[in-house]
């Protein structure tokens, strides 16, 4: 017989697949190998206490030599912990638990809005209630009761002229002087509330004089003698009293309610001598 031993080796076609067919079958075993676990010649896996008889990780076989231990992170698959649930909040996945809400809904940030109402007040406002009023001087006392009398005046004028003026204008005029100086009082009197000022409740004898004296002119006469006698020296005083006050008063309150009612003193004055009439013969 012929002897091959020192003959070349020549491949024949058939061999290159033959090769490539045995070099993937390797490597398919090797795959299936790694993803099962290491066994020995009972199929127990070496590293369990039924194996070996002591814990994890002793008395392993050479065959697992230098492979994983069971419990690290390399022995599964999918790369996560051995006795970690898939889709714990440990193994990375968005879950309720680990997901901050606000509102059912994801965590947004907040808007602009939202940011500016939470800021705190800007430096340069203040919420603090204004110091205690400085106490009010004689003539400051002197001018609130002599405009609340006034005004108990004009408001008696007033209705005694809503019942008896004839002209509608004229009446009209009786209305005004009762429901705006009715207002300037309300207010006066609260402010003599909070300042500890007495206030008169009724007329002096020479206004209660003149009040009579309107009540008993003649019907023709009335609406004549109630704006020219009456309504139009009144108002004067009252404009001439004010102005005066205004420039003394120093109570912050005094001087807002002096300068809120001036205006209707003065709008009162002007509808009066515009309805002045001509005397009768």
């Amino acid at each position: 017989m012929t002897s091959i031993k020192n003959k070349p080796f020549l491949p024949t076609p058939q061999r290159p697949l033959a090769g490539l067919l045995i070099v993937a079958a390797g490597l398919l075993a090797a795959g299936c190998d790694r993803g099962a676990p290491n066994t020995d010649a009972n199929g127990m896996a070496p590293n369990t206490p039924a194996a070996s008889g002591v814990g994890p990780g002793v008395g392993n076989s050479p065959t697992n030599a230098g492979a994983p231990p069971p419990d690290s992170p390399e022995n599964s698959r999918t790369g996560s912990r051995v006795g970690i649930p898939q889709g714990s909040p440990e193994a990375g996945m968005a879950t309720p638990e680990n997901t901050p809400t606000t509102g059912g809904v994801g965590a947004v940030a907040p808007s602009p809005g939202a940011a500016a109402s939470a800021a705190p007040p800007a430096s340069g406002t203040s919420s603090t209630a204004p110091g205690p009023a400085v106490p009010l001087s004689a003539s400051e006392k002197a001018f609130m009761a002599a405009a609340h009398v006034a005004g108990l005046y004009e408001i008696e004028v007033g209705r005694i002229g809503a019942e008896r003026a004839q002209d509608t204008k004229v009446k009209a005029l009786a209305g005004h002087l009762v429901s705006e100086h009715s207002v300037a009082n309300d207010a006066l009197r609260g402010l003599a509330a909070l300042r500890n000022v007495e206030l008169p409740t009724s007329l002096p004898p020479d206004r209660q004089a003149d009040i009579d004296k309107l009540k008993k002119a003649p019907a023709a006469q009335f609406d004549e003698t109630m704006v020219q006698a009456v309504v139009i020296p009144a108002h004067q005083d009252d404009i001439a009293r004010f102005e005066r006050a205004q420039q003394d008063a120093r109570d912050p309150e005094l001087k807002a309610f002096i300068q809120r009612t001036l205006p209707t003193l003065h709008q009162h004055l002007k509808s009066a001598q515009t309805l002045a009439l001509p005397p009768k013969s």
